[in-house]
């Protein structure tokens, strides 16, 4: 009896025992558990594009497209053109007194823009008679700039413009019936020199030159100045060809010598350039 107390009393003893144990474990504080380290994700923009389908119930907007800025009127587009007309040679001839040179008048291509219109054509035929002038001009050798040119007999009235050859070309204006006059050069009216006009010809009509050939010895023309007008007799007419004015360029514009003026354009057309250039010499009446 007595061991068997004892083996009850010692099973109790190891019962109670593992039950505290067990309890022990159970009761253990926890510690605490440690997440696993997760890198932030990336903010990732969408890409997708705006909705271009109309939300329903809203009315849709009209896409805005820039209003087309006006075509030009065809008056405006017609007002220009382009013509090809004789003007510069890569051929020099030198004016006395001047620094550089400047090219032959007509021996080459220039083109130009002037407004359109009917070109002015006349008849060669009518050219051969100059209208009597009842009231010739009261003779005024005052040295004036010039800015009229009448030529009768070829129904000629151009205004003239100073010109300059800086540049190293003596180029006639712009407006083919515009006239220029070398404002290095003497005045007309001045007592000594060679006062030179340049105008254009144009092939097809419109320039201011376009018969000056016509012109003979013994015809008369006009320069109006800042001063008065002056009446001038043609005494000579003169044809050059490709190299001819630069090598009489000396004696022909002279800041000496009797008074004169020179009439300068191209001439010689061969359907692509002009291979000439007239000049005609005009002495005070």
């Amino acid at each position: 009896m007595a061991a068997t107390a004892t083996v009850a009393v010692a099973a109790t003893v190891l019962a109670s025992r593992a039950r505290d144990a067990r309890e022990e474990v159970l009761e253990a504080p926890d510690e605490p558990v440690q997440e696993p380290s997760v890198a932030p994700e990336p903010i990732i923009r969408s890409t997708e594009r705006r909705r271009t389908e109309p939300i329903p119930g809203r009315r849709a907007r009209r896409p805005h497209i820039p209003k087309r800025r006006r075509d030009r009127q065809p008056g405006m587009v017609a007002a220009v053109l382009m013509l090809v007309v004789g003007v510069v040679l890569a051929v020099p001839w030198y004016l006395p007194g001047f620094g550089g040179y400047v090219h032959d008048v007509g021996m080459g291509l220039h083109h130009l823009f002037i407004p359109a219109g009917p070109a002015v054509v006349r008849d060669p035929a009518v050219l051969t008679t100059e209208p009597a002038d009842s009231t010739p001009p009261a003779p005024d050798r005052t040295p004036g700039v010039p800015v009229s040119l009448q030529v009768p007999l070829l129904q000629v009235d151009s205004t003239v413009v100073p010109i300059s050859g800086d540049s190293g070309e003596l180029l006639p204006p712009d407006d083919p019936q515009m006239i220029g006059w070398w404002k290095q050069g003497p005045r007309p009216g001045s007592s000594e020199g060679a006062a030179v006009l340049t105008g254009h010809t144009v092939h097809f009509g419109g320039g201011a030159f376009d018969h000056l050939s016509y012109l003979k010895v013994g015809n008369h023309f006009t320069i109006r100045t800042t001063r008065g007008s002056i009446r001038y007799v043609v005494v000579r007419l003169h044809k050059y060809g490709t190299g001819e004015l630069s090598r009489d360029a000396t004696s022909l514009f002279q800041l000496t010598g009797p008074p004169r003026v020179l009439l300068v354009t191209c001439s010689g057309w061969n359907g692509h350039i002009y291979l000439e250039n007239t000049v005609v010499t005009g002495v005070p009446a």
